[in-house]
């Protein structure tokens, strides 16, 4: 009996180390987010143009934005480092060679052909010596049919890239860009992207020592318009979030609050990436 009431009183200690342990260490994390939400409130936040003018249902918009980063040709910083990190799995999987983003050229809106005497013009266009990727990205519709055409639009387009003259005979890597990966049902042969996997690819440039902090705060810049244009308006999200976690604190770390707290930030891990990217090289 007495070794039984000691095992109960030694499992009763046990538990009582873990909660405490639980708990310093969530109010070291809800310390550690109002650090973290302070410091982006004093410093500021990377500008998302587009998303700011309001204008995120415009594809057109972000398209010809994307492109811009993508071209080596344009002075954003990145020579092709940006179109390589972006596209890169699609192109080693297809067999292009290892050094395929180098001297390509890319295009937006770029008319594809007339199918059935429907005009099609593809979102972007990156153009190599023998392979072409095409990109159709959607920002908040899927597919659009014509009813001109009995063809779905993704299809119209595989039928306009077979029938022009410049994509012939290239190897021929079409992309589906949206902002949940949205797969198309009747057209398989386009490989689904989110926004949320293109984004990931291009955080880590924003660490890389090679490039200048103009070029740095440029992709910043489009990385947040990416991630908080396509989706939602999140302009206010820091304050709400510091906001939520002071008042957590306030109330002496209401366990439960807390936890629902740290847990709807891991959604927007992305958006403190970044925002932090290339802090360390300033």
């Amino acid at each position: 009996m007495g070794i039984m009431a000691y095992d109960i009183k030694e499992i009763e200690c046990t538990i009582d180390r873990i909660s405490k342990e639980v708990n310093q260490e969530m109010k070291c994390q809800i310390d550690l987010l109002i650090n973290r939400l302070k410091d982006i409130s004093c410093h500021g936040l990377p500008t998302p143009v587009l998303s700011v003018c309001g204008h995120g249902s415009h594809e057109v918009r972000y398209t010809k934005y994307l492109t811009y980063y993508l071209n080596h040709r344009y002075l954003h910083g990145f020579n092709d480092r940006v179109l390589k990190a972006a596209f890169n799995q699609e192109a080693l999987k297809a067999g292009l060679a290892e050094n395929w983003s180098e001297e390509c050229e890319v295009f937006a809106e770029y008319p594809l052909g007339i199918v059935q005497g429907v005009q099609s013009y593809l979102d972007i266009l990156i153009k190599g010596h023998d392979f072409a990727i095409c990109i159709e990205q959607k920002i908040f519709s899927g597919e659009s049919n014509n009813n001109e055409t009995e063809f779905s639009q993704l299809n119209r387009y595989a039928k306009a890239i077979e029938q022009n003259e410049s994509l012939k005979d290239v190897e021929v890597v079409k992309i589906y860009l949206t902002p949940t990966k949205k797969a198309s049902g009747s057209s398989p042969d386009w490989v689904s992207l989110s926004h949320k996997e293109l984004t990931e690819r291009l955080i880590p440039l924003l660490n890389e020592k090679d490039y200048s902090q103009t070029a740095i705060e440029n992709l910043r810049r489009l990385l947040m318009d990416l991630s908080m244009g396509p989706y939602k308006n999140k302009a206010n999200l820091f304050l709400d979030l510091l906001s939520r976690a002071c008042e957590i604190r306030e109330h002496d770390y209401f366990i439960p609050r807390a936890t629902a707290l740290l847990k709807s930030v891991e959604e927007y891990n992305r958006l403190f990436d970044i925002v932090r990217g290339g802090r360390e090289n300033e």
